[in-house]
């Protein structure tokens, strides 16, 4: 490495220019530095249904259909900071999350980081999301459905996706027996 200089900085990220040789060129390469994140396939007790959140993102100018997920606060453990989550996205507790994999969100541009679980939950209150979020409610969704909601673009969020793989992969017999 070369050089590494802070550009700009906000409550949830900062963006670093680092320059560096590649294959003897001079290179630049700007970095959005993020902090740790959660992501958790979670399931109603009461329906079976998978939990999805339904979210403005201001950076696209649409709602999105996601996973509940968040930032990992300085300090905080990864399992507290899912069930934390879980509780400000949903309204839910859980009983026993499981860790299923780790990711990276979009390392082509970002060092952030998430940790999938997976879980059962119950609705014991509503959602209460920080004064930054903008939620439009929860939906509950069959596993056997998510694959439609993919195909046809309404479950297009790509941690949602990664963390839908990774939960395919370790459910015995597949989504239909989670």
């Amino acid at each position: 490495m070369i050089d590494e200089e802070l550009l700009f900085t906000s409550d949830n990220m900062s963006i670093v220019r680092r320059v560096r040789d590649v294959r003897g060129v001079r290179q630049t390469f700007d970095i959005a530095r993020r902090p740790q994140i959660v992501i958790g396939v979670l399931s109603d007790d009461a329906s079976g249904g998978l939990v999805l959140v339904r979210q403005h993102r201001e950076a696209i100018r649409r709602t999105t259909l996601e996973f509940p997920a968040g930032k990992i606060e300085p300090g905080e453990d990864v399992e507290i900071a899912m069930r934390r989550e879980i509780s400000e996205e949903a309204g839910m507790t859980v009983d026993k999350i499981v860790r299923i994999g780790r990711i990276w969100t979009a390392p082509h541009f970002s060092d952030e980081f998430a940790t999938v679980f997976v879980g059962t939950g119950k609705r014991v209150g509503p959602s209460l999301p920080t004064p930054k979020e903008d939620f439009d409610g929860l939906v509950l969704v069959r596993p056997s459905d998510v694959a439609s909601y993919i195909a046809d673009g309404t479950l297009r969020d790509a941690k949602s996706l990664a963390a839908w793989a990774l939960f395919e992969s370790t459910s015995p017999g597949g989504p239909e027996n989670a």
